[in-house]
This record gives structure tokens, sequence and C-alpha cells, in this order.
């Protein structure tokens, strides 16, 4: 059997939640922003340049609509 001192289990605690609790809410974060936020690349080639703005603005919608998560939020072009 232990006996704890309430002072420092609360020492503890506190100690352990500033340890850990900064790197999870960091790593959530990532994983949030990461399942939200398009990533675009510029493409620069040959192909890509004759296409229109209308037609790579359709291109992005349809790359959006096909994902789960876009689904919902149907944005009109």
């Amino acid at each position: 059997d232990y006996e704890v001192d309430p002072i420092n289990a609360k020492d503890m605690i506190a100690k352990e939640f500033a340890t850990h609790v900064p790197k999870m809410i960091e790593d959530l974060f990532r994983k949030h922003m990461h399942n939200i936020t398009l990533n675009l690349y510029l493409i620069t080639s040959s192909s890509t340049a004759r296409k229109s703005f209308a037609n790579l603005q359709q291109q992005l919608y349809l790359t959006m609509k096909s994902k789960l998560q876009d689904q919902a939020a149907d944005p009109e072009i």
C-alpha cells in the first residue's frame, strides 16, 4: 500500500499535463488541418498552361466533390 500526498499528486499531474498535452494538441490540430485543407501545387507545364481558368476550376470542383468530407459542403462554381 502506497500513501500519496495530495499535494504531490497534484504536482505530478500538473507536470504530466505540461509535458504531454501541448504535443497532443499540436497533433490534433495537424490532423484537423490535414483533413480540411486542400493541398494545391503549382504545375507549370505546357498541358496546364493551355487549360483555361474555368477548366481548372471544374477540375478542382470534381476533385473536391469526390472526397466524402466535401460532398456535404458542395460549393457552387
